[in-house]
Parts: C-alpha cells; structure tokens; sequence
C-alpha cells in the first residue's frame, strides 16, 4: 500500500481509500484554549501549538503549509510553527493536550474511538489522493495475490 495520486510508474494501482484531513486535538486542549477556533487556527492560536508532522519525502501530505493552501487561510512565518519530524510522534504530542495537528482519517481512528484525541473544523480532501494497493500487473496471475486484491477491493 503506498499513498499518493496513483501514479507509480510501471506499476498497477487500485484506490483503496480516499485521503480526508481533519484538524486533531484532544479534549483538554479544547478546554484550556476556549478562542481556538477551527475554522481559524492561525488567527487564534499561538503558532508554537500547531504541529506539522512535515513532508519528507515530498509524498504530497496535507501539511500546515497545503492546509493553508487549500482553505485560503495566512500562514504565519514557517520557522514559528512547530515543525515534528514523525506522524506518530505528532499524534502523540496531540494525544497529551500539547497542540494540534492534521490528522489523516483510518490513521488516528483508534486515538478518536478512545476520546484521547478528537476532528474539529472541516475535513479537507483532495482530487487523486489516497491510499493504493500497487503491484507489478503480473501478479495477477498469482492466485493468492489475486484473492488479496479482490478482498482489499471487496472492502470498499
């Protein structure tokens, strides 16, 4: 499974699901920062708490910077938001009432049916992006490879 727009090279890809975005939070955060507003987290909260798990390998990820982007919104200078090298590592600083962050559904469910973390504002999705099964086309010819496929597309 890899993410992106489907494109990968020679190889086949199925789309297995859709990329939607969501600002994440816990709870506590919710309640000790009654301005934090969704639909305006970068009017309303200090940068420091806004958490961006970056891009490293330029796989096309909602990040702050694309978030921003998307809705229209100022970003404020790059350096001043804080800048987390690692996906889990951001849920896990989000999960502690630390900041917020871009959660990316079917990633963080577990976190949400929890309640340790929570969606706010408007979820974000784009054209092309998601999550793909991709595989050389002769692997078709394998029959386990072929009920696996087949399984993974039953799922949708």
């Amino acid at each position: 499974m890899r993410y992106g727009r489907g494109s990968f090279g020679a190889n086949c890809a199925d789309l297995l699901f859709r990329e939607h975005c969501q600002i994440i939070v816990a709870p506590k955060f919710l309640d000790q920062h009654p301005d934090f507003d969704p639909a305006a987290p970068m009017a309303t909260l200090d940068p420091r708490l806004i958490f961006d798990h970056g891009d490293p390998h330029d796989a096309g990820w909602v990040t702050w910077p694309v978030w921003s982007g998307l809705t229209g919104q100022s970003l404020p200078d790059r350096g001043q938001i804080s800048k987390i090298g690692s996906y889990p590592t951001m849920l896990d600083l989000v999960s502690a009432g630390e900041g917020i962050g871009i959660g990316t559904m079917g990633l963080e469910d577990e976190l949400v049916g929890s309640g340790a973390i929570v969606r706010v504002g408007t979820p974000i999705t784009r054209d092309g992006f998601g999550y793909y099964l991709v595989y050389r086309e002769e692997l078709l010819d394998k029959p386990s490879f072929a009920r696996l496929r087949d399984h993974l597309l039953d799922q949708l």
